[in-house]
This record gives structure tokens, sequence and C-alpha cells, in this order.
């Protein structure tokens, strides 16, 4: 799954989706926004972005077969828009962080969620790290946790050895996690257990 980047050319969009679909992709996904520098200014990327109407993100939707994902969510709005756009899912992300002040993804999750119901997916990314984070997102609402971060990390360290033990030691913090509240599996997981970020 690639994250395609808001282009301002919609039919370069759509050519980029059409590129994944005949080379397996499950689903796609695109950013909503391309932030700056944390001073304001152009990063490295040549291209030209745009914001999109609703009306142009249901023309992405209906362009393939494939899932599509917003990435970037932040606010009960968006969230909404991407429903009404047909949206398989959202990505709640506050982009790594990017800017202090940023809001976290956890803080949106249960208002988000609350908004747009059970049968649109919600992953969630924003620098998880350990299993338990992974149990409060799931607990919170989140359908999945996105953690690439955390596993680049530990691939950077230990090659492939590293992200396997990574991999192991989250899933095992996740499971202490579960069995500590009584959540006998992830579709059970004790929402009671956590205390709102």
């Amino acid at each position: 799954l690639r994250v395609i980047k808001p282009l301002a050319d919609l039919k370069k969009i759509k050519e980029d989706i059409h590129h994944d679909e005949e080379n397996g992709a499950l689903a796609f996904a695109m950013d909503i926004d391309h932030g700056l520098t944390v001073y304001g200014t152009n990063d490295k990327q040549k291209e030209a972005f745009a914001p999109k109407t609703i009306e142009e993100l249901k023309s992405l939707v209906t362009c393939t077969k494939l899932p599509f994902y917003l990435k970037g969510i932040m606010t009960v709005h968006d969230a909404l828009a991407a429903k009404e756009a047909g949206a398989a899912g959202i990505v709640l992300s506050n982009h790594n962080n990017r800017f202090p002040c940023a809001v976290a993804p956890l803080k949106v999750l249960p208002e988000i969620r609350k908004a747009v119901g059970e049968d649109m997916q919600i992953f969630i990314d924003g620098g998880f790290n350990n299993g338990y984070d992974v149990f409060k997102a799931l607990a919170l609402g989140a359908d999945a946790v996105l953690c690439a971060k955390a596993f680049l990390a530990a691939f950077a360290k230990g090659g492939e050895e590293g992200i396997t033990n990574k991999i192991l030691e989250m899933g095992a913090e996740l499971k202490g996690a579960m069995a500590n509240t009584g959540s006998k599996d992830l579709k059970h997981i004790n929402k009671d257990a956590v205390i709102l970020p």
C-alpha cells in the first residue's frame, strides 16, 4: 500500500492509482495535505499539490475497485468528508508530530470514531513504539495501528533480526495488556481499561 501525495493534477493521481492496481496493490491511500518544513517553506517535492473537493475525492474513489484511504485526518469535519466521498477508511495522522504543538491522534480518535460510526475503518499513526500504546489506540476506537517508525528503527539497529524481535516484543506487550484487562481477543478489548489521553 503506497500513500500517494495530493498532486494538483488529478489525472496523474489516477495514473498512479491504476499503476498500483495493475501491480497487485490491495488498496491505495492519499495524503489530504502535504506538510511544509517546520519553517513553512517548501520541501524538496517538485510537483504541485492542491487540496481536493469532495467531488474530486469521489472521482478518485470511483476510478478503481481498490479501497481508498485518506491519510492525515485529524478532525471530525475531515473524517465526515472522507466518509461522504466514499473512502473505505481513514488514517489519523499528524505526520509524526512534525510540529511540537500538533494535536496527538489519540486525542481526537474517540470523537472521530463516534462521528463516523463502526462501518468506516480507522487506522492511526504517530509514534507508536510499544504494545501498550497499540492497546490504548485499539481501546479508543482504532481498527489498526501503524508502527513503521518503530520497525524501521529496529531494522536500522538490528537488521532482519531486529525487526523480528521488535514485532515479537510489541506483540507480547499487547498480549500482556489484554490479559491484565480481561480482554479475550482484539474485538473485545476492554475500553474501560484506559484513561482518555
